[in-house]
């Protein structure tokens, strides 16, 4: 997702600023990467497969249940 941010050009490199600990995004770049990180998260590359925010809410749900109802623990196949 971040090289296609870059690849896209949405974020450039005047949206950097250096400090003595690094590069960062500046307060409104950073704003522009979370909307688009969270546009990712709620985007379906089918409408038969979950987000990826769901899938990873489907994860937590069988992590909970194998460590509260010692259910057994099945891991979740990303097909996206």
């Amino acid at each position: 997702m971040i090289v296609k941010i870059l690849n896209l050009r949405i974020i450039k490199e005047d949206d950097f600023t250096e400090s003595e600990t690094g590069n960062h995004l500046t307060k409104e770049a950073t704003k522009v990467f979370l909307n688009n990180f969270e546009a990712e998260l709620e985007r379906r590359t089918r409408r038969s497969v979950p987000s990826l925010k769901d899938q990873i809410y489907l994860q937590i749900i069988r992590i909970k249940q194998f460590m509260l109802k010692d259910e057994h623990l099945t891991f979740y196949r990303w097909k996206g």
